[in-house]
């Protein structure tokens, strides 16, 4: 007797635990679309990374040509990895004097789309992992990318891509 009500009872506590986790994300407000840096500037997971990272000045010279291209940068606001990398990646762009015109920043929900991002669907760039950084020649072709996490760091990842 005292089994069964082992049995039924992991189930049950299962169940409420499931049900729990689905009403948060329920409840979860997920920001998707176009976003400006003026707005990330006002989430303090942003200002906390953006202040603490600095870029290895070494290789900044090397990626004076990334100035040449457009960046285009999928992420969202309840991903730790786009919480760390995307004020690193902006941070870098401002030490480049990256033109802000060449820079597009999209969030998106969890199960990767967005329904607000106009004529950038993720799915158009096979967005499947965020964050994910997009190098853009000026015909709109892909240069690079990086994916969720770079191999290296940033700098050296985008030092691979030969942005000349």
């Amino acid at each position: 007797m005292r089994k069964l009500k082992v049995w039924v009872l992991i189930p049950l506590l299962w169940l409420g635990a499931c049900k729990n986790h689905d009403s948060r994300i329920k409840t979860e407000k997920i920001k998707t679309g176009k976003i400006s840096i003026k707005n990330l500037e006002k989430y303090d997971w942003y200002r906390a990374e953006y202040n603490r990272f600095v870029p290895k000045q070494a290789l900044l010279d090397s990626l004076k040509g990334l100035n040449n291209y457009s960046v285009l940068i999928f992420g969202g606001d309840w991903c730790s990895d786009t919480k760390f990398y995307l004020p690193q990646f902006i941070k870098l762009l401002t030490a480049l004097n990256f033109p802000k015109e060449n820079l597009s920043i999209y969030f998106l929900d969890r199960t990767k789309q967005c329904a607000n991002c106009g004529e950038v669907p993720p799915e158009k760039y096979k967005v499947t992992r965020v964050p994910t950084f997009i190098i853009l020649d000026k015909s709109g072709n892909e240069k690079g990318r990086i994916t969720e996490t770079p191999t290296k760091s940033l700098e050296e990842d985008l030092v691979r891509m030969e942005l000349y």
